[in-house]
């Protein structure tokens, strides 16, 4: 009799605790509802339009492919050979073809070495770097004030060292680089390689100075604006990366990167109309560009509109089957246009990617609420907490609201525990409220 008395009790407490917690919801929008009485051992409340626990996760960090950087090295290279053959610097030494060569050894140390100078440009010409090099290298032994000499050594250097990026090889070029700036300290070629290094290396300040130097010592070359930009972005120097990819845009409208980088400047100031129109043309340009459907969907659901948001995720998971980030949206999505099969299909995906990831056993765990599926929601709730809990300085509202919806499924199972002889599980929903309610921040409820 004392046992079936407590058991009552229990009951009592964790419909007493859940109308505590859940009137001031009801209020602010939340639509609680009564369901049935405390007699028959039921819950008492529904939500009929409960959020979601979390409504979007912190995405990876956009970062440049490894085509795209090299595609970027080939492009400003040939943009700076294009102008320097357009526009001859001062204080080089006239050509001088290896056919014409008079004897070294005859000529003067300064005669000798302004002919071989004149040589080392001639292989610059020819793109025959390493000849340059060697030639330039021995013209400075000759006359160590030959200066012209000294100029051409430099641009020879940086232009091995492009070379070597292209072929993917930052550490043997950037000690190139080093020497070049070091016989010529105003060297473009060699201040966009070391930007290249460095970005490479994920030395982002380093890469944001050298890039700079570059432009201060040759405006023209414009093809800087995109990585620069891009690095401008990631930093959170949303300003000038706006000025940095405007230009661009102008110069170049019909490569996806950088419109893809342009939409999420945009994103990133809340402009979702004009991020909207460039990330459909970065994924219009290049269909296969996955991260381009993710922001567009991302985009789409920031403008309230998940239905067309959907389609874009869709393909993005098409393009990339392990993409966490685009599953999880998806799973958003599908919850906001009202499909929760769809949405619990879609966070189930981003759960078996990551599965130390407390956004997405959140939505999981709503996605299973509408569809009455409790104690699936129950078990994804009770994991959202362990993984939120354990965050330093968690958000206590967001943990209180996770305890609660736990407690609520738990109840919600009951009847269906009941048709199968099942003994419900109060202790466990009575837990879980009071546990919300002693993590609730407002004052009234303490």
């Amino acid at each position: 009799m004392i046992s079936k008395i407590r058991q009552f009790q229990a009951v009592i407490s964790a419909v007493l605790i859940a109308v505590l917690w859940l009137t001031p919801l009801a209020a602010s929008g939340q639509d609680l509802v009564a369901y049935s009485s405390i007699a028959s051992g039921s819950s008492v409340f529904v939500f009929r339009n409960a959020p979601r626990a979390a409504k979007r996760v912190v995405a990876a960090k956009p970062v440049r492919t490894q085509v795209a950087r090299l595609q970027t090295v080939t492009r400003i290279k040939k943009q700076y050979e294009t102008i320097a053959r357009a526009n001859p610097k001062p204080q080089r030494e006239t050509i001088v073809t290896p056919d014409n060569v008079p004897r070294i050894k005859s000529l003067s140390p300064e005669k000798g070495s302004k002919v071989l100078a004149g040589v080392g440009e001639y292989y610059i010409q020819q793109n025959d770097f390493e000849n340059a090099i060697d030639i330039l290298r021995e013209a400075m032994t000759l006359d160590q004030k030959n200066t012209a000499a000294k100029l051409g050594y430099s641009e020879a250097l940086a232009l091995k060292g492009n070379d070597l990026l292209e072929k993917n090889k930052p550490n043997e070029a950037k000690a190139l680089f080093t020497e070049a700036l070091a016989n010529n300290s105003k060297n473009s070629a060699a201040y966009f390689g070391l930007g290249e290094v460095y970005s490479e290396l994920d030395q982002t300040t380093d890469a944001i100075t050298n890039y700079e130097k570059s432009l201060e010592n040759d405006p023209k070359l414009t093809e800087i604006y995109v990585p620069l930009g891009i690095l401008y972005f990631q930093t959170g120097a949303i300003a000038k990366a706006d000025e940095m990819l405007t230009k661009a845009i102008a110069a170049s409208p019909e490569r996806a990167e950088t419109q893809y980088f342009f939409g999420l400047v945009r994103f990133s100031q809340g402009r979702y109309d004009d991020a909207l129109p460039a990330l459909q043309k970065a994924r219009a340009i290049d269909p296969n560009y996955a991260e381009a459907f993710y922001q567009a969907g991302e985009t789409l659901e920031a403008l309230k509109r998940p239905g067309e948001a959907v389609a874009e995720y869709q393909n993005a998971v098409a393009l990339k089957k392990d993409y966490f980030d685009a599953w999880f949206g998806l799973g958003g999505a599908q919850y906001d246009a009202g499909n929760y099969a769809g949405s619990a299909d879609a966070f189930a995906a981003a759960k078996r990617l990551r599965n130390d990831n407390w956004q997405t056993m959140g939505g999981l765990g709503d996605a299973n609420l509408k569809l009455e599926n409790y104690d699936t929601a129950a078990s994804n709730f009770e994991l959202a907490i362990t993984l939120l809990t354990r965050v330093k300085d968690f958000n206590k509202e967001t943990a209180a609201d996770l305890y609660s919806k736990r407690g609520f499924a738990i109840g919600q199972q009951c009847p269906k525990n009941q048709a199968k002889f099942v003994p419900c599980q109060w202790p466990s929903a009575i837990k879980a409220l009071e546990k919300a309610v002693e993590l609730h921040e407002n004052p009234q409820w303490k």
